[in-house]
């Protein structure tokens, strides 16, 4: 399994990170950008510092917590 996704809730509220084929990570809040996900980090930085086992990154952001971890199968 490979982890795309994570939804962040707080004060009524969610916003995302989701991440590409690519390996890219987005951030998504409806109250920003238009509701158009603009890029977090790039892939080359998230491979580089192992991002993905960050607990600051898997369990908040912008002062939500982490509720649901979005995976997909590896085939």
């Amino acid at each position: 399994y490979v982890l795309h996704g994570i939804i962040y809730l707080g004060n009524y509220h969610f916003s995302a990170r989701l991440v590409d084929a690519e390996g890219h990570v987005w951030q998504y809040d409806g109250r920003q950008n238009s509701g158009v996900p603009t890029m977090d980090l790039p892939a080359s930085h998230c491979l580089a510092n192992d991002i993905f086992t960050s607990s600051s990154l898997l369990t908040s952001h912008a002062g939500r917590g982490s509720h649901l971890f979005v995976y997909r199968l590896l085939e």
